[in-house]
Parts: structure tokens; C-alpha cells; sequence
């Protein structure tokens, strides 16, 4: 996901979040009990706030919306 991500940003190509969920929904990860993984959409806006702040030169490319996770709502 963060490869992707940086790619984009190198390439000044908006970085889509959605995008990268639905990359890792395409792969088998499976929980400790084996369970598959399953990929909630409420965890992309906080992701798209980690990505932003823990890859500075991602942050010009993805937008950020007002969330709950923002502790606003």
C-alpha cells in the first residue's frame, strides 16, 4: 500500500485511499486464527491520515476531509 502510495507521489498523481484498500482487499492476508482479513471502509479516512503523516511528500496528493476520526463529528 505505501509503495503504491509513493509511486503516486512521485509521480505528482493524486493518491487515491480507496484505491489502496481495495489493493489490499485483492490480497489473502489471513488473521491469527486464519480467518480471512476483512477491511472495514471507515479505516480510510485515519489511514489516509497516518499515510499523510508518516510519508510527508504523500500529503500534498491526498485529501483530507473533516472525519470522525478527526474528533469533530
Amino acid at each position: 500500500m505505501v509503495r503504491h502510495a509513493l509511486e503516486d507521489a512521485r509521480a505528482e498523481r493524486r493518491i487515491s485511499v480507496y484505491h489502496l484498500v481495495e489493493l489490499v482487499r485483492m490480497k489473502d492476508f489471513a488473521r491469527a486464527d486464519g480467518q480471512p482479513m476483512k477491511l472495514n471502509n471507515r479505516i480510510r479516512p485515519g489511514l489516509a491520515r497516518v499515510m499523510a503523516h508518516d510519508y510527508p511528500e504523500t500529503a500534498p496528493f491526498i485529501e483530507l476531509r473533516c472525519a470522525a476520526c478527526d474528533g469533530m463529528v
